[in-house]
């Protein structure tokens, strides 16, 4: 699979992150769905590291990755005025189930996926 993400190519085989916003179960009378809203931020993961893609600039942002079973396994605080991608190594973590948090201002966004 070919991920494009503005004049990068990646030729290798790997499965893009969904990540969605991260809200309460109850709605509150003013949270609106929000369908079709392009997100700041995009990753995927191969077999040896974490890519995250800042689409848009937001601030500092706060990148965590969570183990169901260990817990944190990284953590960062990333300025996306100045950085618009990261590569975080993932061949130190156990296979599992494991969650992606960003976190700046009153947002968060979060995507899960498996690691093999």
């Amino acid at each position: 699979m070919f991920f494009l993400s503005g004049p990068y190519c990646f030729a290798t085989n790997t499965t893009p992150i969904i990540i969605r916003k991260d809200e309460p179960k109850d709605p509150t009378p003013v949270q609106t769905n929000r369908v079709g809203t392009s997100l700041p931020v995009s990753s995927t993961i191969n077999d040896t590291e974490l890519a995250v893609y800042f689409e848009s600039t937001v601030g500092e942002v706060t990148v965590t990755v969570i183990s169901d079973s260990t817990g944190i396994v990284y953590q960062d605080e990333i300025d996306t005025g100045s950085v618009s991608e990261i590569f975080i190594p993932s061949t130190v973590w156990s296979p599992g189930n494991y969650s992606l948090i960003f976190s700046y201002g009153s947002t968060t966004l979060k995507g899960e996926f498996l690691l093999e």
